[in-house]
């Protein structure tokens, strides 16, 4: 298969997955018809719900869904019940709110939508160079059920470790 029809094929399989609809943030639940064999070409797919880019976040997509919670959690209830098999990941990338509890009730939504796991950024949609808060990131991963990543500023395998840690 060339790279091209694996990208076509991928891209057409996500947007089948999500709701192609969203993809141009309109009513994405109703999306048409989805092929089932299509996972046979992967073992999951992440929802990126971090993106800090402005054309990303003005599109509606990216870090910008943050401040939309059950619509995050929606997408990935569609995906789920679109793929029940659990061996099939469906995972979501978000950045911290500058309210913790808000990052905790959106990973609470998530999780209760199916998502196997969430890679969690250390920092909000407005913080670029500032020092990850790996603190935070501890707390949500206190109070869930399902495993969480922890991402941003971890450039070293022993940063990794102490990260790993907390």
């Amino acid at each position: 298969m060339s790279l091209w029809n694996l990208q076509w094929l991928l891209n057409s399989f996500i947007g089948r997955l999500f709701g192609e609809e969203n993809m141009n943030n309109n009513n994405w639940h109703r999306s048409g018809n989805f092929r089932t064999e299509c996972i046979r070409y992967c073992s999951g797919v992440d929802l990126n719900c971090g993106c800090p880019k402005r054309d990303v976040m003005r599109g509606g997509c990216g870090s910008s869904l943050l401040s939309k919670p059950e619509r995050i959690a929606d997408m990935i209830a569609h995906a789920r019940r679109r793929i029940a098999d659990t061996q099939f990941t469906i995972s979501v990338k978000i950045r911290l709110n500058s309210d913790i509890r808000r990052t905790v009730e959106l990973c609470r939504q998530v999780e209760s939508a199916g998502a196997s796991y969430i890679c969690v950024h250390g920092r909000t949609p407005t913080q670029r160079s500032e020092p990850a808060n790996h603190e935070a990131i501890a707390l949500v991963k206190s109070v869930m059920r399902i495993p969480i990543i922890a991402n941003g500023a971890i450039g070293s395998y022993q940063e990794a470790l102490q990260v790993a840690k907390r």
